[in-house]
């Protein structure tokens, strides 16, 4: 048994040095990094400085791609096997080497923004110590994560990810590059801007020289964020995913007219965007466009032109590859995938999706259509029942059901603790009740509050378990994610589906604890109703702060 949890206590003592790394030394790089002390440098450093984190994060998105890909092949990292086995003695070795090669990166990196004398003397040769040391770091993490199967893995899969990272980095490389010019998209999104708006409208009034539109009382200059610039983008490195990822079931190259197509579907729903973003500063409320609807309108017209290529392109005969040979046994073995997968991510992506619909119309902090998206995935819940029923089941007539329930039980208390420990700091102002709310009837105050606490202690437990510790922990085991038992998990995988859960959240460190927690409670059982519970006890504590202590922040 000791063996088996070791794992996460290293996968512990790893986050604990990244995070520490993260807030000290870029913290203190804040601090010293001058724009114009950057241009004063040699062009190789001003390049690579300027550059590179567009290079080194497409290198790495592509290289977790490439592992994710082939994450069936991974398998020797479960955590019941000798990959942090007692006899891996080297690992604390490991994490001492990724220490050190990271300062040496960070102080090369700090005397080179303190002052340009250190960069003009050495030049290229520093240049390569300072890349070097920056390469060591990553891969000693990795190996301290990893374990002893690392260098035969490595001298297997180095030409795969050798080519994500030269073609991530490229993509990188290209973004940083097409970024400078979003200008040339500016004016065309300003007119095709301004015709929708006079074709049904009125007169609207274009200042091209400023880049600048009014309708009515109500103007927008349409800078990098209003382009369209990084929408095409993203939505062009979304649908190149789902071409890798279908590229057996797609027909090319006519498929690759997606790409195109797609950016140019992203254009104009960005120009519909703002026209309707005047229409609301003009006609309805200036609050609510300059709030609300500008912040969350961008990812909902984003999310909704990636969804919708998809699935023409799944209707578009042109663009199929149609299947010679169709075994009944594989299309049952499809077909139940399918539902599964949909089981475990469609309720907690229709809760996401009425989020972003919903805040774009929401005027405060609070959401009053809230107890639309908890109607909305129970009826999801309710639909898959067939599928999920079995999973969210307490079972409490197993022999280990007290075990079970009483460390869910600590756990998340424990979560919750900590989640008030590690909140930011709010002022009484923001701790009040949403004005909103305030202004709510008491009827209608009192069902809010209660479809709140619905949503809150019993839908949102189950729908965010399914989503990262039910699929993601897991598919990031086997594409056959349902054969996976709960308990038997890589830390790569357990680490991915925190970070992703964390980052969900405002409070992010605290949401990354919070998932490695949620990891541990499957462990007690093998169940994910453990992590459930765990997840409902945390949401009810924060819950009760925000009745009985008047912490509204919390929700």
């Amino acid at each position: 048994m000791r063996s088996t949890h070791r794992p996460l206590y290293w996968a512990g003592a790893v986050l604990i040095v990244i995070a520490l790394e993260y807030v000290v030394m870029f913290l203190w790089l804040a601090n010293l990094y001058d724009g114009d002390a950057l241009q004063r440098l040699p062009w190789i450093w001003r390049s690579t400085l300027s550059n590179g984190s567009a290079l080194a994060g497409g290198a790495v998105a592509a290289m977790i791609a490439a592992l994710v890909v082939r994450r069936h092949d991974m398998a020797a990292y479960q955590i019941d096997t000798t990959a942090f086995s007692a006899r891996d003695n080297r690992t604390p070795l490991w994490l001492a080497v990724h220490v050190l090669t990271i300062c040496i990166f960070f102080v090369i990196l700090l005397r080179i923004l303190a002052g340009d004398t250190l960069a003009r003397s050495a030049g290229p040769l520093l240049l390569i110590v300072w890349l070097l040391s920056g390469l060591f770091s990553a891969g000693s993490l990795i190996r301290a994560i990893i374990g002893p199967h690392f260098f035969p893995t490595l001298r297997i899969y180095a030409p795969l990810f050798a080519t994500a990272a030269l073609i991530g980095a490229l993509g990188g490389l290209g973004a940083a590059l097409l970024l400078p010019h979003w200008p040339l998209l500016a004016i065309p999104t300003l007119h095709m801007s301004a015709a929708l708006l006079d074709a049904c409208c009125g007169t609207v009034v274009t200042f091209p020289e400023q880049a600048l539109i009014q309708f009515g009382t109500f103007a927008v200059f349409v800078d990098r964020s209003c382009s369209g610039i990084e929408g095409m983008a993203l939505v062009t490195a979304v649908l190149g995913c789902y071409l890798f990822a279908f590229r057996s079931e797609l027909r090319f190259p006519h498929a690759l007219l997606l790409l195109p197509a797609g950016a140019a579907i992203s254009f104009l729903m960005n120009s519909l965007r703002i026209a309707a973003l005047l229409y609301i500063g003009d006609r309805v409320s200036p609050e609510l466009a300059k709030g609300s609807f500008h912040s969350m309108a961008g990812w909902i017209f984003f999310s909704g032109v990636s969804i919708l290529v998809m699935l023409a392109s799944q209707r578009i005969t042109l663009l199929k590859r149609e299947y010679a040979q169709k075994a009944g046994s594989g299309e049952a073995a499809h077909s139940l995938r399918g539902d599964i997968t949909a089981a475990h991510l469609l309720p907690f992506l229709a809760w996401l999706a009425m989020g972003l619909v919903t805040a774009a119309f929401s005027m405060g902090a609070a959401d009053p259509f809230y107890p639309l998206r908890v109607g909305a995935c129970l009826a999801l819940l309710w639909h898959f029942r067939r599928y999920i029923s079995d999973i969210v089941r307490p079972h409490l007539t197993d022999a280990n059901a007290r075990i079970g329930l009483a460390g869910s039980t600590l756990i998340g208390l424990a979560v919750a603790l900590v989640w008030l420990m590690l909140v930011p700091h709010t002022t009484p102002e923001e701790r009040a009740m949403p004005e909103t709310l305030r202004q709510m009837a008491s009827p209608a105050l009192i069902f809010w509050i209660a479809a709140r606490l619905i949503g809150t202690t019993l839908v949102v437990p189950v729908i965010e378990e399914l989503a990262f510790r039910g699929y993601l922990q897991r598919v990031l085991v086997s594409g056959t994610f349902w054969k996976i038992p709960q308990n038997k998990v890589t830390p790569i995988a357990a680490l991915g589906s925190a970070i992703a859960f964390g980052l969900m959240h405002e409070a992010w460190l605290a949401g990354i604890i919070a998932g490695l927690a949620f990891t541990a409670a499957t462990m007690l059982r093998g169940r994910l109703a453990d992590a459930i519970l765990a997840h409902a006890v945390a949401n009810a504590v924060l819950s009760a702060c925000v009745l009985f202590l008047g912490r509204w922040d919390l929700w």
